[in-house]
């Protein structure tokens, strides 16, 4: 444990570390400089330069100070301590409570942070010698679905060097229904930002507009992305480990904008029995309370499960990446609801072109994050069947009842492998059917395009027809307009009518007589065709079918001489 007077200086020393990192570094690491301006000014965000300038004017610096709790899981054996999730009321209380890696007891420690600040980090970062890309990877606010900063900021690091790591992150989005104020400026946009007064890391969250029908009033969903960081390094008698889960508080709107109600994944916990205690809806108001809860669940029905997460991390971990396999569940239905009123739009009436091309412009936009969100769905299944980290503690091999020679970490692991091959399944059928729903709609315009085309040639066509029966008369009177004998008023005016007039009928009935006048030709061509063929021009057809019979017969001959050649040989 540390003292106030040497959290200081671990403090400033892990700054002063981050600080020559960032000077003297040739290529600097994604997120480092992320890290050094989240220690100097206490927050990270991606916000344009002139959203920010108002945020900071506005007065809007988060002083909520970070939610912590420290999870007890007592090693096998261990009489002297049990399990244990322990709040702290005030985050200095941090510097006397945490655990040492020179402790000698087997028991290992969790220590969940939410809404980490800079004095945390640092005090943690120095007392553990943690790797700065830890928090680096964790502080650097990025955009997910656009790449507005330079490329070196999103470079990630190779196979081999993430083996050597001892951390790792995890991304993934969390839905919850918004409720706007009838004032409010957002209905316009597809992307919301936090209220920076309840958050340190200003992650963003995109906003959809749900297609309803006239019986249908389904509010707009928020779907906010959130992160999930975990450290984790052994003691150094390697009977336990210390663990460091970093988590972002719940996304939270400003007030004038309206509120988000809680996440509405489903619970993936079994029902509680009669005599459970039930913690309802509270405890999915932040993912911090729902890990706890649930893993205070099970850790109290199996005490084999605990003695198990004494030697092992990443099974400590098994209810948080559930909770994330059931977040990305209900992303995927929200998105086969869109596409269900989309093709429910289509079928019951005939959608104009301007609602296509609508229709056309939401399946892109929904195609493209669907394809990120199985990006980041891939990335959580290859952590599970790599079992965190190379250089995390792994459970000692039992066998437990008819497992055989499984072990009891690897059934719960491998139970997490087929969760999150499940949703990797529901979101490929997902994004094939988006991909045929643009395809049908890139169909549909086409055939309105068609349409479009086809009354304007029609309009064309009718003033076509207008300008060819008057064409006539302009001929006619443009000749006779002559100063001349046949001029208006004139006593040969009327010869303009006798010649004009015959010419419009003729011009008229060309149109109609040209079919008949074609098939007659037709017919004349195809007979005199016959004729030729009988005949031949110029006596010439008996010669042609002599010389026919002769190379006839030139080739009967040098099929037998193929023949008598290739017996001889056989």
């Amino acid at each position: 444990m540390a003292s106030t007077i040497q959290s200081h200086e671990i403090r400033n020393r892990y700054r002063e570390r981050i600080k020559r990192l960032s000077k003297y570094t040739i290529t600097p690491w994604p997120g480092l400089e992320s890290l050094g301006k989240f220690i100097e000014n206490g927050y990270s965000c991606h916000f344009s330069t002139g959203a920010l300038q108002k945020i900071l004017e506005e007065g809007a610096a988060c002083n909520i100070p970070p939610d912590i709790s420290i999870v007890n899981i007592p090693g096998e054996g261990d009489l002297s301590s049990e399990f244990s999730i322990t709040d702290l009321q005030n985050p200095h209380d941090l510097v006397g409570r945490l655990p040492s890696l020179a402790d000698n007891s087997p028991s290992s420690q969790l220590i969940i942070i939410e809404n980490i600040c800079s004095d945390t980090l640092t005090l943690l970062g120095g007392y553990y010698d943690i790797d700065p890309q830890f928090f680096a990877q964790y502080t650097n606010v990025l955009s997910w679905y656009q790449m507005r900063e330079k490329v070196p900021e999103r470079l990630t690091s190779l196979p081999s060097t993430r083996n050597a790591e001892d951390f790792l992150l995890l991304r993934y989005v969390s839905t919850r229904e918004l409720y706007e104020e009838d004032d409010a400026s957002i209905r316009a946009r597809s992307v919301i930002w936090p209220d920076m007064k309840n958050t340190r890391l200003g992650h963003s969250a995109g906003r959809l507009q749900p297609i309803t029908g006239p019986e249908d009033n389904f509010p707009p969903i928020a779907f906010t992305r959130q992160c999930f960081s975990v450290w984790c390094k052994k003691k150094m008698n390697c009977n336990g480990w210390i663990a460091i889960m970093l988590l972002d508080r719940p996304f939270q709107l400003r007030g004038k904008y309206g509120v988000l109600g809680p996440p509405e994944y489903r619970n993936p916990n079994l029902r509680p029995n009669g005599d459970d205690e039930f913690d309802g809806d509270a405890i999915r108001q932040s993912f911090k309370k729902a890990f706890c809860s649930s893993l205070k669940q099970r850790c109290f029905k199996d005490e084999t499960y605990i003695n198990t997460c004494a030697t092992n991390t990443f099974l400590a971990l098994y209810e948080g990446y559930r909770i994330i396999a059931s977040e990305w569940v209900v992303v995927d239905e929200y998105v086969k609801r869109e596409l269900a009123n989309i093709e429910r739009h289509l079928e019951n009436k005939e959608p104009t072109f301007q609602e296509l091309e609508q229709h056309l412009k939401e399946l892109y936009r929904i195609r493209r994050r669907c394809n990120k969100d199985h990006e980041l769905v891939v990335e959580a299944a290859s952590q599970c069947e790599k079992r965190g980290q190379a250089l995390w503690p792994s459970a000692k091999t039992t066998s437990q009842g008819n497992t055989g020679d499984a072990t009891f970490a690897e059934r719960y692991a491998h139970d997490l492998e087929e969760d999150f091959k499940y949703v990797l399944a529901n979101m490929g059928i997902t994004i094939s059917r988006i991909e045929k729903d643009i395809s049908l709609l890139m169909a549909l315009v086409a055939i309105s395009e068609g349409r479009q085309s086809l009354r304007e040639n029609r309009g064309i066509s009718f003033l076509t027809l207008v300008a060819t029966i008057f064409l006539p008369s302009e001929t006619v009177a443009t000749v006779l307009g002559i100063q001349t004998q046949y001029g208006p008023g004139a006593r040969n005016f009327w010869m303009l009518w006798a010649v004009a007039l015959p010419l419009t009928v003729l011009v008229v009935l060309i149109p109609f007589a040209y079919p008949g006048v074609s098939g007659w030709l037709n017919g004349v061509r195809g007979k005199y065709a016959k004729k030729e063929e009988k005949t031949g021009w110029w006596g010439f057809e008996e010669v042609r079918e002599e010389n026919g019979k002769r190379d006839e017969g030139v080739e009967l001959e040098e099929v037998e001489v193929l023949q008598t050649s290739t017996s001889s040989v056989v």
